[in-house]
């Protein structure tokens, strides 16, 4: 057997077809990342099970963390000539181990008799300081966001909707579309700062334009408004 091959006797996919489901989703095809993430998602599955060996509460995560690392990673690129199976197969296998570092990573110490050097966990002036500045870095990184990016982190993080039922509302097949729409909007966030912070020096903030022009104007603190 192939290393980059999993090891179920259930063949996950033609080769030609894998391919075509490649060029439907970058070509933007109606219901095309839909399908390609249903695919993944099952050959990401038996990759987690296989190296894994055994069923894990983080089971789900890898999976979709990888499924949507790979759709992200091909909708950069806007081509991809490989063979797809074998490449989430790969992502997969890194990010089981990646799982298994942090695993072993995590020693824990009993603070029975050192409570007396334990620095207090509550905020000061400085934290909530720190605080304020992260919220408005992000209002300005949502505000620049195009509306349905708006409406749809809005629905995650302040509504705290369950993925499951945005995927229903949105008429998508797998869940892992909905998580890939969550990670293209989350990275539009992440350029925004990135440009932002990289602006920052001695002279001041970097200034930025108004708002993308919308429909409405969504705010973190969830107000909807012209």
């Amino acid at each position: 057997m192939n290393a980059d091959e999993p090891s179920s006797s259930v063949p996950l996919i033609a080769a030609a077809e894998a391919r075509a489901a490649v060029r439907a989703f970058l070509d933007r095809e109606a219901g095309a990342d839909d399908r390609l993430a249903a695919t993944l998602s099952r050959c990401a599955s038996i990759t987690v099970r296989d190296f894994l060996g055994r069923p894990d509460r983080e089971t789900d995560d890898i999976v979709q963390d990888a499924v949507v690392s790979v759709l992200a990673w091909l909708t950069r690129r806007g081509e991809f000539t490989g063979d797809i199976i074998s490449f989430t197969i790969t992502v997969t296998r890194n990010r089981c181990r990646n799982y298994l570092d942090w695993q072993r990573s995590q020693r824990t110490v009993p603070l029975t008799g050192q409570t007396g050097y334990v620095a207090s966990g509550s905020p000061g002036p400085l934290d909530d300081l720190v605080a304020a500045e992260r919220i408005a870095h992000l209002q300005a990184a949502v505000d620049d966001l195009d509306i349905a990016c708006r409406r749809l982190l809005h629905a995650i993080y302040y509504e705290k909707r369950k993925m499951a039922d945005l995927q229903r509302e949105a008429g998508l097949g797998s869940l892992q579309s909905m998580y890939h729409r969550r990670a293209v909007c989350l990275k539009k966030v992440e350029k925004f700062l990135k440009k932002q912070w990289r602006g920052c020096s001695s002279r001041g903030p970097a200034k930025h334009g108004p708002a993308k022009k919308g429909p409405a104007r969504l705010d973190w603190k969830g107000r909807l408004h012209d």
